[in-house]
């Protein structure tokens, strides 16, 4: 890196923080930034948070604030007569991809628990139901083809014998063959989701 700076790099680096997994990433440059936003679904670039280092204020992607980090985005692509920001100078993409692999898209892996059980899928104002084949901590299978109106985000309701567990998941994307997988994307504080781990490692230990 040469001792050369842009307007953009007095405005400091980048922050970004989803609120639905959640997590927060600071110290990004605006490559690093747009590099984090591909991998993002709709849902979430619609809810993400941005700011700045040294800035008090959060920021949605449509906002012309963060122009630099959403010109190859055509959501939020801003208009051909908004002055942009200069792009920061180039950096090595590898500091993102560890970050993406430690923080943001760790695949935490769960013993699954082989048991049938009662579950509703709650979204797009319809209901589905269907019968669990597997259930972990960090998400089930059913045994019935999840229908295509199933997307984004969305309430699954896994009932017990004792008690249900109401929690946001997403569908496992790039599943070989159809969708039957479901991963809960529920804050780990979640008191829903809490419980649910609770009683998974409860119904293990009886094994």
């Amino acid at each position: 890196m040469s001792g050369s700076s842009t307007a953009s790099d007095h405005m400091g680096t980048w922050i970004l923080h989803n609120p639905i997994r959640p997590w927060t990433l600071a110290g990004l440059s605006a490559r690093e930034a747009r590099l984090v936003l591909e991998t993002l679904s709709m849902t979430e670039k619609r809810v993400l948070q941005v700011t700045r280092e040294f800035k008090s204020s959060w920021y949605k992607l449509e906002d012309a604030f963060c122009a630099p980090i959403t010109m190859s985005l055509k959501e939020f692509a801003p208009p051909a007569n908004l002055p942009v920001i200069p792009n920061e100078l180039e950096q090595e993409t590898t500091t993102v991809h560890l970050l993406m692999q430690s923080k943001v898209f760790k695949d935490r892996k769960f013993d699954r628990l082989f048991i049938q059980l009662p579950v509703e899928i709650i979204a797009a104002g319809q209901s589905f139901q269907s019968v669990t084949e597997d259930i972990s901590e960090g998400g089930l299978r059913v045994k019935d083809l999840l229908p295509d109106w199933i997307a984004g985000y969305f309430v699954t309701i896994v009932k017990t014998s004792e008690r249900n567990f109401e929690m946001h998941c997403s569908i496992v994307e790039d599943q070989k063959k159809d969708r039957y997988r479901i991963e809960i994307v529920a804050p780990e504080n979640d008191s829903q989701y809490v419980s649910y781990c609770e009683w998974v490692k409860s119904q293990k230990d009886r094994k």
